[in-house]
């Protein structure tokens, strides 16, 4: 196979991205790709440090057929690859472009690159292993929901409600993500910036707010209308507010859009030692479908 590659340009080159993450999980599912759409839109519209044009690479066959892009996150020093179909050759050329690129943007001591693997891709850990990259413990859980049933009516306490946010919402809703995630760099600008998103829905984007008005609880539901999949990024609860069962209900009442979109299933990921998450979500009845672990490769000092 031949193929090219370039830096990303344009929001063209990010609609290219979205079709292509769309293409290959209609093909192979949860094999099919790394990235949900969900993904992409959050990351390139919510990293305020983030710069495509430096950090996104595209592969292609064609001016308009997109195989794969590798992604450079330069603040962690990792890159994840997404590539279909599946071509060793194209994934050698990613780790190599990473590589390049690590060693100009290294800093911070870092001596480490890092990317990922599905533990089922056993072609994928065979090329990071024989590259020099080592499986780490720390993975990812990938959690899948079926929405054929009954979602169940979300119960909140007294005076708190859940609702879609507005565009005057903006600051209250950029708080309560800086409280759930500190520290956290979304900016309230940022945020303006991703309702701007191709996919972004606003129906989809739940907070509760509590008696004095306060958002203390939130999620973003992006939906792959082909693949009728829907995926929370992000969701999260403020601290003063835990235990009270509002992550649950703002789920619950994001499950139930999703379905009302046209959604039948739903995605979400969690850390593998976060035992929180775990316990919310399969109270909520997702099931693991995968995971995805960490490999590095370490770089000696010149």
């Amino acid at each position: 196979m031949q193929f090219t590659s370039r830096p990303y340009r344009d929001y063209t080159d990010l609609e290219k991205m979205r079709r292509f993450i769309i293409r290959a999980r209609t093909r192979h599912g949860h094999m099919g790709g790394y990235f949900h759409v969900g993904d992409l839109l959050w990351q390139m519209f919510s990293f305020g440090w983030f710069r495509p044009k430096q950090d996104i690479r595209l592969w292609l066959d064609s001016p308009d057929h997109l195989l794969g892009f590798a992604w450079y996150y330069t603040k962690r020093h990792a890159v994840e690859l997404q590539v279909f179909p599946r071509h060793e050759a194209i994934e050698r050329d990613m780790l190599a472009w990473a590589e390049s690129h690590w060693q100009n943007t290294n800093g911070n001591g870092r001596k480490r690159l890092l990317t990922s693997a599905l533990e089922t891709d056993s072609d994928r850990i065979s090329l990071l292993t024989e590259l020099g990259y080592v499986q780490e413990e720390n993975h990812y859980v990938h959690w899948l929901r079926l929405l054929n049933g009954t979602i169940p009516i979300p119960k909140l306490p007294d005076g708190f409600t859940i609702r879609h946010i507005e565009p005057e919402d903006v600051p209250n809703r950029v708080a309560v993500h800086r409280a759930a995630f500190h520290p956290s760099q979304l900016t309230n600008e940022i945020y303006e910036g991703l309702l701007q998103a191709p996919g972004y829905v606003p129906e989809l984007d739940l907070v509760v707010e509590g008696p004095d008005g306060r958002f203390v609880a939130f999620c973003i539901c992006w939906l792959d209308p082909v693949n009728r999949t829907g995926e929370f990024e992000p969701m999260g609860t403020h601290p003063d507010f835990w235990r009270k069962g509002l992550g649950t209900a703002v789920m619950l009442a994001g499950l139930e859009r999703m379905k009302a979109f046209g959604a039948e299933q739903a995605l979400v990921y969690s850390h593998g030692g976060n035992e929180a998450s775990t316990r919310l979500y399969q109270s909520l009845g997702f099931e693991p479908v995968n995971l995805s672990y960490d490999f590095v490769k370490y770089f000696d000092d010149e």
